[in-house]
């Protein structure tokens, strides 16, 4: 995408730091004011000595995405964070969502109540870019854009899998819960090999949305 020509109809790009969440803001990181309603992040918080030769600062840009050939789920979308002076995402969210059933009669005179069911299939952050607020940030448009893509809908349950290795125990269950998620009752923990050498626990969790609710800040 070049910064001249204009978006097509698939994507939503957005500045970052036009965002008033909290979370973005909360970890004190050093932050280098660069016009009112945006800022740069200074190249000293995500130090790394193989991009020495890069500019001292960056800004961030986020792109919605629907459909083409890596869709691999009915109904998907993406959202992803770039670097401006990089290429490749250094986070994402892919979902997925569909109608499962409208309950009521209208017939009958009863109230109609549309139901979707969505899921999270990946939620990643590189290491080097965690404790910034962007999993936060990534996760509550996923659940606005979900609400706005089904307007019509009085109730979205959103299920998916905390996933987290040995070191980051409870760690990724704990930032759901803060998201306003919960665990699935009854739900079956699984233990998973990776090739990696590590073990890996997947927590079934879900969260319901509202339309006439919000997101913790």
């Amino acid at each position: 995408f070049s910064p001249g020509s204009a978006p097509s109809p698939s994507f939503d790009l957005r500045d970052l730091f036009g965002c008033s969440c909290n979370s973005c803001h909360r970890s004190g990181r050093p932050l280098t004011q660069e016009k009112p309603g945006g800022r740069r992040w200074q190249r000293s918080g995500f130090s790394n000595p193989k991009h020495e030769a890069e500019s001292a600062f960056f800004t961030l840009r986020m792109e919605h995405r629907k459909g083409g050939i890596l869709t691999q789920h009915r109904g998907e979308g993406r959202l992803l964070i770039f670097r401006s002076d990089r290429a490749g995402s250094i986070a994402k969210i892919v979902y997925s969502s569909a109608q499962n059933g409208v309950e009521g009669d209208a017939v009958a005179g009863t109230m109609s109540t549309v139901r979707v069911a969505a899921t999270i299939h990946v939620l990643s952050v590189k290491e080097e870019y965690r404790g910034y607020g962007l999993g936060n940030l990534l996760f509550s448009e996923a659940m606005k854009r979900l609400k706005q893509q089904h307007s019509e809908a009085e109730f979205i349950r959103v299920s998916f899998y905390a996933e987290e290795d040995i070191r980051r125990h409870n760690r990724l269950v704990q930032f759901y819960l803060d998201m306003g998620c919960t665990i699935k009752k009854n739900g079956r923990i699984q233990f998973v090999n990776n090739n990696d050498g590590e073990v890996y626990r997947r927590i079934p969790m879900e969260i319901s949305l509202d339309q006439r609710s919000s997101l913790p800040s």
